[in-house]
């Protein structure tokens, strides 16, 4: 609290500073009007470039992306499963029924031949991902 001196000695003004939770309140209401503006200024440029030019994918964008990220996963989950032994085995399992040649137990020489196969999966997902999108899109 703070106290005011006033020129009446008898009337004593007193000012209450904000409280935290009214701190607290009137920021979190700053921050979700902020969120609001900038949430709308980013639908209004999503529609505005959504319908100034039809959305092509790359494919061969597409294609790295999708192997990349499938080989890496697969190399991560390879190497966890190397050091601490029953991590993934349920879908290196799997994978070993897909890939021939892919055994989870084989050591380097497994994680290797898995790599290959992610590498081409993931590529080929990519592919498939990205042509039926571009299909589909072409259409609307």
């Amino acid at each position: 609290m703070v106290q005011m001196n006033s020129p009446d000695p008898s009337v004593s003004t007193t000012l209450r500073e904000p409280t935290r939770s009214a701190r607290t309140g009137f920021i979190a209401k700053l921050v979700v009007e902020v969120f609001l503006i900038f949430q709308g200024t980013l639908e209004r440029l999503t529609l505005w470039i959504c319908h100034s030019m039809p959305m092509k994918l790359s494919l061969k964008s597409m294609i790295i992306a999708g192997a990349l990220f499938k080989a890496i996963c697969f190399l991560f989950i390879s190497l966890l499963n190397a050091l601490l032994r029953p991590y993934g085995g349920a879908y290196l399992a799997i994978l070993m029924s897909l890939y021939p040649g892919y055994d989870a137990v084989s050591g380097p020489i497994g994680i290797i031949v898995g790599t290959f196969y992610s590498l081409l999966a993931g590529g080929l997902a990519g592919f498939l991902f990205g042509w039926l999108y571009n299909f589909f899109a072409e259409k609307a």
